[in-house]
Formats: C-alpha cells, structure tokens, sequence
C-alpha cells in the first residue's frame, strides 16, 4: 500500500498550495496532460482493491456469482453468451466448470420459444432473479467491470423498473444506485482500510474533484 500512496510517484510535479490559488484565481487556458487520467486510474485501482475485492478471498463460485449478475444486468443472455462473457483476466480458470449450478443461484431461465407472428424460433435466454437487484447487483462493480457505457445505463434502467414495479416507486429521477456496503476484509488484509485515513488519499482526491 505504500507504493499506492507514494507522493514521490503519482504526486510528483504537483503543489498543493497551487491547486489552492488555482481555485480562486482566474481560469488559465492549460494544455491538457495525463495528470488527471493517472490520479483517475490511481482511484479506480483503489476501488478494485478495497471494494470489489475480487482477489482478496473470494471463492471461484463466489467470483462467477458477482460476474453472472453484472452480465445479466444490462439484458437476458444465452447460455452459449454467458461464459464468453465472462473476462479471462478475472481470475476464474475456467467458468464452465460451475457455471450451471451458479445460473441457478442468480438466474431464472425462458425456455426456446415461437414467434407467432414469424414463425422464428426465439432461443431461451436467463434472466437475473429480480431479488438480486437488492442484495448482489453493485453498480460500482458493474461500472468498473463493463467496458460500454449504454451496459451500465440499461443495468441502472433495468433497476429503476424494477423498483417501480415491486415498490411502487414512481418519482424514479431521485432514486440513488443500489451501492453496497463493503464487507468486512479476512483478518490477513484489514490493514488496508488504513489508507482511508492517509493524507495522500485525500490530497489525491482533493485534486481530482478540483481539476
């Protein structure tokens, strides 16, 4: 974790007191440089390690689970979809082997049906059990996972429905994102909930929201 936090790297080149005057003096029309993109990537990074967690204890089956419902958030998916689906560099060595019995846990399956206008056979899709969107759909992990923008706005979409039917929700522009609590680190990673509290973390964020 030092060498997430190490102002002689991502810091270097910028002052503080500057970004401070640069607040309340005039605009000055700036080139524009990969700072800001690294602080981004830095926070990101932070994110993956802290919030997701998808290296830090998770089971195969646990692993597949939260993928399996940031898949099916944004659509119903085939089955012949699913595991292609799935990104190789998430750890899963390989998804086929449970991906079956985890389908059942997070999803309902349509069965292959007919057209009755075309007569075109429609292939069975799975579709995420709408229990889920309350206890396993994280947005944050969506947002980071999915690489399309339109994904995470039908996954959100997706949502806001399905308050307004179940819950009788109706002004749904107020409705926040389902975020999740992070669950509580195993006993050999608690310490990294101490970089919460660094001074560099929060200079790091005070100059991204700044710029």
């Amino acid at each position: 974790m030092n060498a997430l936090v190490d102002q002689t790297k991502l810091l270097r080149g910028i002052c503080f007191h500057n970004e401070l005057l640069s607040l309340v003096s005039e605009p000055e029309v700036k080139n524009l440089d990969r700072k800001p993109m690294a602080l981004q990537a830095w926070l990101i990074n932070l994110c993956w390690i802290l919030d997701l967690r998808n290296n830090l204890g998770l089971t195969e089956e646990e692993l597949l689970q939260k993928e399996l419902v940031s898949v099916l958030a944004p659509e119903p998916r085939k089955r012949s979809d699913l595991s292609i689906l799935i990104p190789e560099r998430c750890g899963i060595i390989n998804p086929s082997n449970n991906l079956d019995s985890v389908l059942k846990m997070v999803a309902t399956y349509s069965a292959p049906s007919c057209d009755e206008t075309s007569g075109s056979l429609i292939s069975g899709h799975y579709y995420l059990r709408p229990s889920l969107w309350h206890t396993d759909f994280d947005p944050i992990f969506h947002l980071l996972r999915v690489t399309s923008r339109r994904e995470s706005s039908l996954a959100m979409e997706k949502y806001r429905e399905h308050c307004r039917q179940r819950h009788g929700v109706t002004n749904m522009s107020s409705l926040w994102p389902p975020f999740r609590k992070p669950k509580q680190l195993p006993p050999d990673f608690r310490g990294l909930d101490h970089v919460l509290h660094s001074r560099h973390l929060h200079y790091i964020i005070f100059i991204q929201l700044s710029l």
